[in-house]
């Protein structure tokens, strides 16, 4: 999958899922295969028109998933989200539905041991994004703010490592919780006009 997958690559990927007869889907990796492979595992399922991908009718079908995060930011392996390259419109657009809560996900800070320290600043950035968001939402509720306030202390407590490229194995866990917490976070509120802007 490649970074900010398009349409073209998630129904590339249904055809081949559908032709092997798959049973289901695992995604190991950030964002975009784990967005990637929602879009996928509904489509292997269903037959949705290009055209109307981003309508938001998509039944009830879809192939079960497990997702392996390796990296601490995008928490999407717990939110009903898959962001899709949409070059028609010239952005990324959300799709959004129950059917893409993965059956299964394996956190694992060894999977993110060997990330660049630039990826690591960028997605972890990503994950308090959502938490702090997630607190400024109108959707905010106490249980979403006791997970955001939970995920923002995690961050907090790993700065001067995370800066300085030093994480400890400890250090990776608490940021790969934290990132899965800010998923938790926004599955519940939502994101706001910070994340709309970034797609830009």
């Amino acid at each position: 999958i490649p970074p900010n997958p398009g349409i073209d690559c998630v129904y590339e990927g249904a055809a081949v899922a559908r032709k092997a007869g798959c049973d289901f889907v695992i995604a190991i990796g950030g964002g975009s295969p784990m967005d990637a492979a929602k879009v996928i595992a509904l489509l292997a399922k269903t037959d949705v028109p290009q055209e109307k991908l981003f309508a938001g009718s998509y039944g009830a079908d879809i192939l079960p998933m497990v997702f392996v995060p390796t990296t601490a930011g995008t928490g999407s392996e717990v939110t009903p989200y898959a962001i899709i390259t949409n070059d028609a419109a010239e952005t990324k657009t959300g799709i959004a539905t129950p059917l893409f809560f993965p059956k299964l996900a394996l956190l694992d800070a060894k999977y993110i041991k060997s990330l660049s320290h630039s990826t690591m600043v960028n997605t972890v950035v990503d994950s308090l994004s959502h938490s702090v968001e997630g607190m400024l939402s109108v959707r905010a509720s106490a249980l979403s703010d006791a997970l955001a306030v939970k995920g923002i202390a995690l961050v907090g407590e790993c700065l001067g490592p995370l800066a300085e490229g030093t994480l400890s194995e400890e250090q990776r866990e608490k940021l790969l919780l934290a990132s899965t917490l800010g998923g938790m976070v926004i599955s519940n509120t939502g994101t706001t006009a910070v994340h709309a802007m970034g797609y830009s």
